[in-house]
């Protein structure tokens, strides 16, 4: 709503020469397209969920990308517009102030006057436009996946390096095994263990027969449900797409999608062939827990994380790990 209003806002001339479109919008917005602002709706567009090619279009063709978002933790739409040499007014909360290459194009989310003012200089000064525009592209350019990760993994030795810790390496040569003492222990546990004593010996005799190979279980199910292709979306699809690519890649472990469903937490398999490229053989059944399963819960399953309880203590009880990824930190 706040957007209309500031497109409400413009001159009768610059709203006649201007069509604002919008892609994927809340209830709020129709609602307000029905009533208050049924006047502009010749001159709205509500796209809705368009896909990577159409958003280029958009990025590419548009007189100004208008971002007056209240919280980014990064802001990857306004780089991506500035890649494509879209001129981009932008917000000037969260991490924004960081990825837009000129001050000039930011302002106050919560000053309607100040946002106003700046998308009207944008529309109707050319020369303006074009002065924000300039070096856009090759500064979004600068912000590459391969820099990145060099930061971040520097960081990490930094950080193993001030606790004074190194990494640590595997034995030259692998224990002996089984050893008299190890069989011992083993039937004391089992034995003082109780009910659960076999399985928990099973569970056990089976991840030492793997040799540290090991199974990743990867939760997709927010994008499974409803795929916005935003940020979070964008990072769990090709997080998981690199995952798959490292395992086959290395060989000593794998990597499966799961997604929660109405009718149990099931094998994402599908999905990932279908709408992630992936290669996953096999149906969408009931996921088994194996022993020591690596959880990782890389999707913005957030909002009902109860829905996994089940599934987690299961994969705890054969003594496997649960991680759960946290995308944006906002204070």
């Amino acid at each position: 709503p706040r957007v209309l209003h500031a497109f409400a806002k413009l001159s009768g001339a610059l709203r006649a020469a201007h069509e604002l479109v919008l892609t994927q919008v809340g209830d709020d917005v129709r609602h307000a397209l029905d009533g208050e602002y049924a006047y502009l709706r010749h001159s709205v567009h509500v796209l809705g969920k368009v896909d990577d090619a159409s958003l280029a279009l958009l990025y590419k063709h548009c007189s100004v990308f208008y971002f007056p978002s209240h919280y980014e933790g990064f802001g990857l739409p306004v780089l991506e517009a500035m890649a494509f040499e879209a001129p981009v007014l932008s917000s000037n909360a969260g991490a924004l102030p960081e990825v837009v290459h000129d001050p000039r194009v930011l302002f106050d989310p919560d000053s309607l006057e100040q946002g106003v003012a700046l998308l009207a200089k944008v529309l109707a000064q050319p020369g303006f436009r074009e002065q924000i525009r300039r070096g856009a592209r090759e500064h979004a350019l600068a912000f590459t996946w391969e820099r990145t990760a060099r930061l971040a993994l520097r960081a990490m030795r930094e950080m193993v390096g001030h606790a004074g810790q190194s990494p640590r390496s595997p034995p030259a040569v692998p224990l002996p095994w089984p050893r008299a003492s190890d069989i011992a222990l083993m039937a004391d546990a089992w034995i003082e263990s109780g009910e659960n004593g076999g399985r928990m010996l099973e569970d056990g005799l089976r991840a030492i027969q793997r040799s540290g190979w090991r199974r990743i279980l990867v939760d997709i199910s927010e994008i499974v449900r409803m795929d916005a292709r935003t940020g979070v979306q964008r990072v769990t699809r090709q997080f998981f797409a690199g995952l798959v690519s490292v395992a086959r890649e290395r060989g000593d472990f794998e990597v499966e999608p799961f997604c929660w469903t109405e009718n149990g937490i099931r094998y994402a398999r599908e999905h990932a062939r279908k709408e992630l490229g992936v290669a996953c053989a096999g149906e969408d059944e009931l996921v088994k827990v194996q022993p020591s399963d690596f959880v990782f819960m890389l999707d913005s399953s957030w909002w009902s994380p109860e829905r996994f309880d089940d599934l987690h203590a299961r994969v705890h009880a054969a003594g496997g790990e649960v991680a759960w990824m946290v995308h944006d930190l906002i204070p």
